[in-house]
This record gives C-alpha cells, sequence and structure tokens, in this order.
C-alpha cells in the first residue's frame, strides 16, 4: 500500500499523495485535516477531474466526491460521527486549496543510462511496471553517485 501511494497519479505531473499534499494544499501530509486527506483518498480515480485549480469549475464536484470518501470512512468506523461531523462542515465551507511549488526531478544525460537500468532493476525486483519504478525512483529521493573520466 506504501509503494503504491508514493507513486499513484495524483495531478499534473504529480505523482504519490505527498507530492499531492503539497501541490493542493502546500503543506506536509501530517498536517492535512481529516477533509483534506479525504479529498486525497478521493482524488485517484479522476485527479485530473478533481483537479481545484483547473480552468473547469469543479467545486460541487469535489465537494460531493469528499462527502462519498467520508461517508464510507464514517461507515467503516474508521472516524467517528463527530470527526465526520467536523469534516463534512469543513467541506462545505470550502476546502482551502493552495497550490505548493514542486520541484520536478531531473537528471542529466549522461546519468540517463545509469537511471534506465536502475529503473529496470527495480521494476523486476518488485515486479511492477517500468512506469511505476521510474515514479517509485522519482519519488524516493535516491541520488545516484558515478566517477567520470572526461579524458576518454
Amino acid at each position: 500500500m506504501e509503494a503504491y501511494l508514493n507513486i499513484i497519479y495524483t495531478g499534473p505531473n504529480i505523482y504519490g499523495v505527498k507530492e499531492a499534499a503539497l501541490y493542493y494544499f502546500n503543506k506536509d501530509l501530517k498536517d492535512l485535516s481529516l477533509a483534506e486527506c479525504s479529498f486525497l483518498a478521493g482524488l485517484n480515480i479522476s485527479p485530473n477531474s478533481y483537479n481545484p485549480f483547473s480552468e473547469k469549475e469543479n467545486t460541487e464536484k469535489i465537494q460531493k466526491r469528499t462527502k462519498v470518501v467520508l461517508n464510507k470512512m464514517l461507515e467503516l468506523n474508521y472516524i467517528t460521527k463527530e470527526e465526520y461531523e467536523n469534516a463534512i462542515l469543513e467541506v462545505e465551507t470550502g476546502l482551502k486549496f493552495k497550490k505548493g511549488d514542486i520541484k520536478t526531478n531531473t537528471t542529466t544525460y549522461s546519468a540517463q543510462s545509469l537511471v534506465n537500468e536502475l529503473i529496470l532493476n527495480l521494476s523486476k525486483k518488485y515486479r511492477i511496471s517500468q512506469d511505476f519504478a521510474e515514479n517509485y525512483y522519482a519519488l524516493s529521493g535516491s541520488k545516484i553517485y558515478r566517477n567520470l573520466n572526461l579524458q576518454e
């Protein structure tokens, strides 16, 4: 589950819930409210159509989907009635979206072959697609160190 939450598509060039929290709320995951977490939990079915920063007005759609998630959480006893009511109130008064800066991971051309090899190895080791392996690498914070002899 952790790997999935770290690599799922959550918005325009955004992968993983940590990046989604930064993009949609400009907050760390640990600082999100229950309502904000519920928004992120419901986002995975269609991130682009629930993006509050798109040109299309979708506030009602966002509220409806977030309430569906909250209802299911209450039904399954993951939250109390009081937590549910407070989160619903927050949704109805409007989630406070604040677009955060997302830094994309860039790799120099000379290091790309190393990255490609690593992605292939991750894909094989964890039996995941190369796309998922690429996202996993990009969000892992990993660094590759190499020696480069420019004389050859």
